[in-house]
This record gives C-alpha cells, structure tokens and sequence, in this order.
C-alpha cells in the first residue's frame, strides 16, 4: 500500500510551492485514499495539503470562538487572530517560544470531521511541525493528527487533515513544537470543521456573511463557493469557476422570523473582472434583473439598490454570467414579525 501511495503522491502532488499539481476530481479521490490507507506521515501531509486546495466539506466550528494560549503573545497579534476566518498573515496570533500550544473551547460538544491549521507563509522559507488533540473536559486529551515530523513549507491554504472516523470534542488544540525560521509560533487560523453542525446566523448587517451556499459548477482550484461570502474583496478572493451560465445561492436561514421593513435597502454587490452580461436576483418570488455589459475594464461594483419591497425572504439566487465572483453580501434592514404573516416561500427553479 505504502508504494502504491507513494506512487499516487508523485503523480498528484506539484513538486514545489509554485505549482498546484492536480486538482480534478479523480486527483482527489486518489489523495484521499492514500489518508485513509497510509500510515506513512509524509505521504499523508503532502496528500492533505493537496486536498487543502479544494472545498472542505462542513462548518468551520472554531470560528470566532474563545481561544486559551501556552505561552506570550507577541504585541498586536492576539490569540483571537487564530480563529477569527480571515487569512492573512497580518491577521495571525503570534506567540514564543515553541513548543506551544493553542486550545479552542467550541463552547459545546461537536462531531469533529476534520482540521486545517494555517501558518505563516513565505514563499517557501519556513515549515511548521505539530499535532491536534481533542478533549471533552480539557483535562483528558486524544490525539488525532499527528505532524511532528512535518516539513512541508507552510502556503496560504494549510494542509487539510480529514479524519478515518468522527470524533466528538469540545476543546480542540493545536500543538506547535517547531518553527524552522525561528523560535515563534504564527497560526494565522486554527480551522475545526463538523460536517453535522449548522452555520451560525449572520450577526452582522451583511446576512450572507458566511451563510451556507449551494451553486450550480464545480470550482476552480482552491477558490470554493464559500469565499463568495466570507466577507473579503480582493483580487484573489472569492468563488472561481470556468462555466458559465452558472448560479449560488446563500441561504440566510431566517425566513420565518424576519421581514424587510417597507423602505428596505438592498445592495448586491459582485465584484469581478470579467465581463458580467448579466445577473438576476430572486427575493422570495420577485425577480430584480439588471443588465451589465463589458463591466471587466473598470473592476468596479455592481449594486441593485432601491429594490422594491418584498414580504420575506428565503433564499437568494445570484445567476450570473461570470467566471470569477469574488463577494457578495446583503444587507437589509428587518422587523420581527409573527411566524403567521410568513408566506410559504419555494426555491426557484
């Protein structure tokens, strides 16, 4: 098996940091395979950090949540920067000297599927060792990832760590026992993810932000349908495909407990470069349709503003004729209303 995995890992795997090496759904299956079977710790990190570039399925549970740290942090990079969903390595917890360790509190027991710890990158000049425990009490810990003996040069997208089985935690925590660079730690996100949890109710005015999303292509590269909503515009940010017509839709989990106000304002906001020919939003069984032509030159935002009241919504639809969108957000003004007065609200076909 062992050679069979090394075999696999060879032909899958890019052979440096500036290649992606391959990313079908074949490649996939094959890298997944090899974590389930192998025992061998570098074919299983270098077959993870293959998988890192695609959709992780599940809700990242760490999000946002209390973090407890093993030793200083270094001034402006808290330990909240851990799990606060943004990656960038100005947005990363520092701390000194490793070994060192970082525990989250998910708050409540949770069906763990995977991980994906992320650190400082740069260009190929440093590796990160470590390994992840779970615990129930915090006090009686399991170990289930193992990469102590990791030198594979940390990228901005980690290196994925499914697990053979579920496990059930409430703490998680990360253990960093080497820093080729120096003597620091810098995770700049500490990911949990649980295919069984809910996404939590935006809390913000954008009510898309970090909803669940459906779509209707499959993703280029490392570039999933989530980073549409995730909240970040930047050139490399967002939901890539490479067939269009396409659609996402986000769903706001909230249609039976809020309605627009009758002056609701609502912007969608699409921010590509490519040329988008057009794009429809769906609120509730109402149909907004602008039409935008040869928008690639100016990068600028497309905004459907002043739409017409609607009485809820349950879903929205963006179809759009784009390769690359890299945000979009909502932001809608809301008044609680009796379960009663919520129409019944179908998906569009």
């Amino acid at each position: 098996m062992d050679a069979a995995a090394a075999a696999a890992v060879k032909i899958v795997c890019p052979p440096n940091v500036n290649d992606r090496g391959m990313t079908s759904a074949v490649a996939r299956q094959a890298m997944q395979k090899v974590i389930a079977l192998c025992d061998k710790q570098p074919l299983v990190l270098r077959a993870g950090s293959q998988l890192a570039l695609g959709r992780i399925e599940g809700v990242n549970v760490a999000f946002n949540k209390p973090v407890t740290i093993s030793c200083e942090t270094e001034e402006g990079h808290p330990k909240e920067l851990a799990t606060d969903g943004i990656v960038n390595v100005d947005s990363a917890w520092w701390g000194k000297p490793w070994p060192c360790s970082l525990t989250v509190d998910l708050q409540e027991a949770v069906s763990i599927d995977s991980f994906r710890p992320i650190f400082h990158w740069d260009n190929g000049r440093r590796f990160y060792a470590y390994s992840i425990e779970v615990s129930t009490d915090n006090a009686n810990w399991q170990k289930v990832v193992d990469a102590t003996e990791n030198t594979l040069t940390s990228t901005n997208r980690g290196i994925f760590h499914p697990l053979r089985q579920p496990v059930t935690a409430r703490y998680a925590r990360l253990n960093i026992v080497k820093n080729s660079a120096n003597y620091a730690a810098h995770v700049v996100e500490f990911e949990v993810y649980s295919k069984s949890a809910k996404p939590p109710l935006a809390t913000g005015p954008n009510l898309l932000l970090k909803q669940p999303v459906t779509f209707g292509s499959d993703q280029e590269q490392d570039h999933s349908p989530e980073r549409a909503v995730d909240g970040l515009i930047g050139k490399w940010d967002g939901w890539h495909t490479d067939k269009c017509p396409t659609w996402l839709q986000v769903d706001i989990q909230r249609v039976a407990e809020t309605v627009p106000v009758p002056s609701a304002h609502l912007s969608l906001h699409i921010s590509p470069y490519t040329c988008i020919e057009s794009v429809v939003l769906w609120l509730h069984v109402r149909q907004i349709e602008c039409l935008f032509v040869d928008f690639a030159r100016t990068h600028t935002v497309l905004r459907c503003t002043d739409v017409p009241p609607v009485e809820a919504v349950a879903y929205m639809v963006v179809k759009c004729y784009v390769v690359h969108v890299r945000d979009v957000t909502v932001f809608l003004k809301r008044v609680a209303v009796p379960r009663s007065a919520v129409p019944v609200v179908t998906t569009p076909v």
